[in-house]
């Protein structure tokens, strides 16, 4: 009897439609939004071209503090080029500089101001829509986000790094984070920003 309750379950569980987090249209990014900004109010101050170069699509943003001061890392989305770009800054010479086989996809530059040299490692590469499906989901529930108003912005605890995520829609902006870690929902999609 327990067996034949557990098949007749198993073939109406068989035959039902299978529930999963669909991937969101890429034309949906952005499509609601609340609480947004423009790029003068709240935009990335220091960002590398190709990171500035976003007008759609989201980027996280780690700047080293303290023990990690002179390193600094960015990882994007651009929507319209269908592509991951990843941006590494050293303050510091790095010998596998002068080594790197450039290309368009994989190159460095250095970088000279007045009192200061960088070192920048740039990556790029081309990602499909069911990935970008599932980051289009996750930015989206960012994009309407509301906070708490007595609760503080979504940090976390102290850390070494300075961290921030962008999402960005040709001028609108939302970002979360500021000096400490992400926590919550930012943090989830950071982690499949980083994952990719």
């Amino acid at each position: 009897m327990r067996i034949s309750v557990l098949a007749a379950a198993a073939a109406v569980l068989a035959a039902a439609p299978q529930t999963s987090l669909a991937a969101c249209p890429l034309a949906s990014f952005g499509e609601a939004k609340t609480q947004t900004c423009s790029g003068k109010e709240c935009g990335p101050v220091n960002a590398p071209k190709e990171i500035s170069a976003i007008s759609r699509g989201l980027f996280s943003e780690s700047i080293g503090l303290f023990i990690n001061d002179g390193h600094a890392r960015w990882i994007g989305i651009d929507l319209d080029r269908s592509e991951i770009v990843e941006v590494e800054r050293f303050a510091q010479a790095k010998p596998e500089f002068r080594k790197m086989k450039h290309n368009a996809n994989h190159y460095g530059r250095e970088i000279r101001g007045l009192n200061s040299r960088a070192i920048e490692f740039v990556r790029k590469k081309p990602i499909d829509n069911p990935v970008l499906g599932d980051v289009v989901c996750a930015a989206n529930e960012l994009w309407t986000y509301v906070p708490d108003p007595s609760v503080a912005r979504l940090i976390g605890p102290m850390s070494d790094s300075h961290s921030k995520l962008y999402l960005l829609d040709r001028g609108a902006i939302k970002d979360f984070g500021g000096p400490g870690e992400l926590i919550e929902a930012p943090r989830k999609l950071r982690a499949l920003l980083e994952g990719m």
